[in-house]
């Protein structure tokens, strides 16, 4: 196990000393929003801070506090949601980035749990903006760009509350996790956009959670780990 290090816990001088190492350092980035009546308003921040946290331990780095809130623009009429707009986002994701940058900080994994189009496209302008302005090397992505490779296997929609989003979170945090219903949705149109999103799945989770399970969860956070771990690596070695 690498060793794992926490911005907010270190002194001064143990941050010259770990940061002249050239570490990684990890962003996570979720939201809270409704995810229906069987998971927790929390889910993407609780996504975000397991699998940081999880992959700071295989590749050693320093962990930032993270950024909570996000864009949600389809579930911002569900109970438990906290939206911010993409300026706010944006914003704060390019000042906490080019602050860090600041301190001669090398490589910096950003990851977000929330993975809204308008949410990612906040983060995305921060990443590049803040790539060209100080020269950092950042990767960028959402853990459920690679999540959503188990789309085929679930049968149907896995993402916002559905089986692969209840999985993994039954093996993070299954005390979490309540009875599973049988959701009341509508498939989503690709490319359309809708005035009013939520009435497709007004529960506030969409998906059949027939195979959702702590087993696939497992699988799902597994692989997304090693995954990650490569791509990490890979980055260092390369650059």
């Amino acid at each position: 196990m690498a060793e794992v290090r926490y911005w907010s816990e270190m002194s001064m001088p143990e941050l010259e000393e770990v940061i002249s190492g050239q570490p990684v350092v990890y962003l996570p980035i979720g939201s809270m929003e409704g995810h229906g009546p069987h998971l927790p308003s929390g889910t993407d921040w609780i996504q975000a801070e397991h699998i940081v946290d999880q992959l700071a331990q295989r590749t050693g780095g320093i962990i930032l506090p993270g950024i909570g809130y996000g864009v949600c623009n389809s579930t911002d009429a569900f109970l438990g949601t906290i939206s911010i707009s993409f300026e706010t986002l944006y914003n704060l994701a390019h000042e906490v980035m080019t602050s860090v940058a600041g301190w001669d900080v090398r490589y910096m994994v950003v990851i977000s749990s929330h993975a809204g189009r308008t949410h990612m496209a906040a983060i995305d302008r921060a990443a590049k903006e803040v790539s060209r302005e100080t020269g950092m090397i950042i990767m960028m992505l959402s853990d459920y760009d690679l999540a959503y490779g188990y789309k085929g296997e679930v049968g149907t929609e896995g993402g916002h509350g559905g089986a692969i989003e209840t999985s993994r979170i039954m093996a993070i945090r299954g005390d979490l996790v309540g009875d599973l219903p049988t959701l009341d949705y509508a498939p989503r149109e690709q490319f359309v956009i809708l005035p009013d999103p939520e009435k497709g799945f007004p529960m506030g989770a969409r998906g059949d959670l027939t195979k959702a399970s702590k087993d696939l969860g497992d699988r799902i956070n597994s692989d997304i780990l090693d995954q990650l771990e490569r791509m990490v690596m890979e980055m260092k070695d390369r650059h």
